[in-house]
């Protein structure tokens, strides 16, 4: 992609407004430098003397945040609970410029959360526990179910896209509220990023993972990873004609491959050296992905953008991050990556 192409699908992104609806989370960072740990006197352990906290926007709420990032202006549909939790999580939205005009209250929720406890050694070295995390374990309630619909249907209609983080179990998006996106998915643009539930949609563009789409199908992992292009075609077809719309595929450093009525079109990876932290890169994927194509990129460009943002991203270690627009315009390498769409 040209710069000046880029430039001009950032200049129309930045009059955009984007609706998120899904699974909000909290990440929380607690940073314990271990060379001040003593041997506690009650209890025979090496506490973890936390000396760096620090929270921010995860799941759906970091696509939020990473089309905000680019200039859009946000809007986001989430549940949240009347907890700590839930309150830190309003204060990101609103430093990030999320506008929180959907966010639906519940008290009998949690607010979703991961807590990340990380050691900190000698020379820097860091090592991160196992995750704590904070999920509902019943479904939505009746009231609740409702109440994301009705703010669904009522914003739809105010906005240029509908981006959809479909992310945990008991979470935000409900069969009823799928239904509802698939209805609204007919004058709307969609698109989805569904980790267990892709196969469900309808009227949108659904983002699988390498994962995803071989579950989704009943196939080997390992096989969608090292399948060509006209192979995974021949796969998704039936998925292509159910969700009646496309399938965008992320296979990690083998690039993106766009999928639909039409035929198939790849784009490679953007070569990432050094240390990476994955954590994040598929969300910036669909937030660039899905504002350029709003913007009027094509599929190929789209995939381009949704690449240069996961770039920059991996690059961005401990923290769950966003690419901005400048960032996406220092990472571009002009040249032909194109692999011709096949019928």
């Amino acid at each position: 992609m040209l710069r000046s192409r880029l430039e001009a699908l950032l200049a129309r992104m930045r009059q955009q407004h984007l609706l998120v609806v899904g699974d909000g989370c909290l990440d929380m960072y607690w940073r314990a430098d271990m060379q001040r740990s003593v041997l506690s006197r009650e209890t025979p352990h090496f506490p973890l003397p936390v000396v760096e906290e620090q929270y921010s926007l995860g799941a759906g709420s970091n696509v939020a945040q990473n089309l905000a990032a680019l200039g859009c202006t946000v809007t986001m549909v989430t549940v949240v609970g009347q907890d700590w939790r839930g309150q830190v999580w309003m204060e990101c939205a609103q430093r990030e410029g999320i506008e929180t005009g959907g966010v639906i209250v519940d008290p009998t929720r949690w607010t979703p959360a991961y807590g990340k406890p990380i050691r900190m050694g000698i020379d820097g070295h860091m090592q991160e526990d196992a995750r704590l995390d904070f999920i509902n374990r019943t479904p939505l309630s009746p009231a609740t179910e409702a109440e994301v619909i009705r703010h669904l249907e009522s914003w739809s209609g105010r906005v240029d896209a509908i981006i959809v983080a479909d992310q945990v179990s008991h979470g935000v998006i409900t069969d009823r509220v799928r239904e509802a996106l698939g209805q609204v998915g007919v004058t709307h643009p969609t698109y989805v990023d569904s980790r267990d539930w892709g196969i469900r949609y309808r009227h949108a563009v659904v983002k699988p993972n390498t994962l995803e789409f071989a579950q989704a199908l009943g196939l080997a992992a390992e096989s969608v990873l090292q399948a060509d292009e006209s192979q995974l075609y021949q796969w998704a077809k039936p998925w292509i004609a159910r969700v009646d719309g496309a399938i965008c595929l992320t296979r990690s450093n083998r690039g993106a491959v766009w999928m639909d009525s039409e035929g198939v079109e790849s784009r490679a990876a953007v070569p990432v050296p050094g240390p990476i932290d994955p954590v994040g890169a598929g969300d910036s994927f669909l937030a660039a992905m899905a504002a350029s194509r709003t913007a009027g990129a094509t599929n190929g460009e789209a995939m381009e953008c949704g690449m240069l943002a996961a770039s920059v991203v991996l690059r961005k270690i401990g923290i769950t991050g966003a690419a901005e627009g400048h960032e996406l315009l220092a990472a571009i390498v002009e040249g032909p990556t194109a692999v011709p769409r096949m019928s």
